[in-house]
């Protein structure tokens, strides 16, 4: 579930990545070309008849990776509120179970979209697909749909606070918050800046930066390659955050619906051999661990952390077990992962046969 849209976002800012690091090798190369020209095997003097001005080439830079970034970045978040849309008449078919934020978002936008329908950014919607969704939500006459148009209308730049109306019209709140306790992004100003900004003022230089490449105004300065590619470590973080939220909140009405349940929490975690230790229990209906399965989720919503694990060991007294059978009382299970874990994380299991 959404696994396809954070990897298709860091093959994009990886692609980024590379192509800086090609262009600043290739720049240093030119500049210090006399030391190659004897090389046979290497065509410099073409290279350099045919290379712009340094200058000019670093200003190109700066502005294509820029604004491909900002374009990176707001796909994704597009995409992750599609997917949600889609996501919530799956496992929420009565319409009117929906956040009433989300139920006054769509009715709004509906009317927007009904009174705007001849604009040009509106060519590929008719009245009836507009509001089809709304009448059976309304009705409930057939299965309802949520418009991804009626909740993406707005067109500025995606900063803190529009970020969080973003989030917010589909039923998320305190999105931003998440963001700032995530640990990528805690890790990116700890270790990358050294915590000489915030990610709400990272954000916004970003976005000073998109709006002066894109409105062709006058650059008095770009930046490094490696400020360039600090910024790419920026967005992957962020997008990160926003990916565990909405794994997050999806898993959360996984658990109001009876599909997933929390069975237990890691109490310990030792980092050299990636184990942990989970108290576990299953109340209602036992539920089945197994050494391979993919389908677990670990969570705690205060330390903004949410994400699939895939079981790669299971151990009841120290003995090796490929199944665990878990029922309502509790137990200490050793456990480990194909991704590092921390303490007090909680564990999430399927109570159904059905696919998230």
């Amino acid at each position: 579930m959404y696994d396809w849209l954070i990897k298709d976002l860091k093959v994009n800012t990886s692609t980024i990545r590379q192509i800086l690091k090609t262009h600043q090798h290739l720049i240093r190369l030119i500049s210090n070309s006399s030391q190659y020209k004897q090389i046979e095997l290497l065509d410099l003097d073409r290279l350099i008849d045919e290379s712009p001005d340094r200058t000019a080439w670093r200003l190109h830079d700066h502005c294509s990776a820029i604004l491909r970034l900002y374009a990176l970045y707001e796909q994704f978040v597009e995409s992750l509120i599609k997917e949600w849309l889609q996501f919530l008449p799956e496992n929420i078919p009565n319409y009117l179970e929906l956040d009433e934020k989300i139920r006054n978002t769509h009715r709004d936008g509906v009317g927007q979209l009904l009174l705007n329908i001849q604009k040009n950014r509106f060519e590929h919607l008719s009245i009836e697909t507009v509001v089809k969704g709304l009448f059976c939500g309304v009705s409930n006459q057939g299965k309802y749909e949520l418009l991804p148009d009626a909740f993406l209308l707005q067109d500025r730049n995606l900063r803190k606070e529009i970020l969080e109306t973003v989030f917010s019209n589909v039923g998320i709140s305190n999105a931003w918050s998440w963001v700032v306790k995530h640990k990528d992004v805690k890790l990116f100003f700890e270790e990358e800046i050294g915590k000489q900004n915030t990610a709400e003022a990272e954000l916004n230089q970003f976005i000073t930066y998109r709006n002066e490449a894109a409105h062709g105004k006058s650059i008095d300065r770009f930046l490094s390659y490696k400020e360039l590619l600090q910024l790419t470590d920026f967005v992957d973080a962020l997008c990160q955050a926003l990916f565990e939220l909405l794994i997050c909140q999806a898993i959360l009405v996984k658990v109001n619906v009876g599909h997933y349940k929390r069975i237990g929490k890691i109490t310990e975690y030792f980092k050299k051999p990636q184990a942990a230790i989970a108290q576990v229990c299953s109340k209602d209906s036992s539920v089945d661990l197994f050494v391979g399965q993919n389908d677990l989720v670990v969570m705690n919503q205060e330390s903004s952390s949410c994400y699939w694990v895939e079981i790669t060991s299971l151990r009841i007294n120290d003995l090796p077990k490929d199944r665990v059978n878990i029922q309502s009382e509790m137990i200490e299970v050793g456990m480990q992962f194909n991704k590092p874990v921390k303490q007090g994380l909680f564990l999430y299991a399927k109570s159904s046969d059905l696919s998230i």
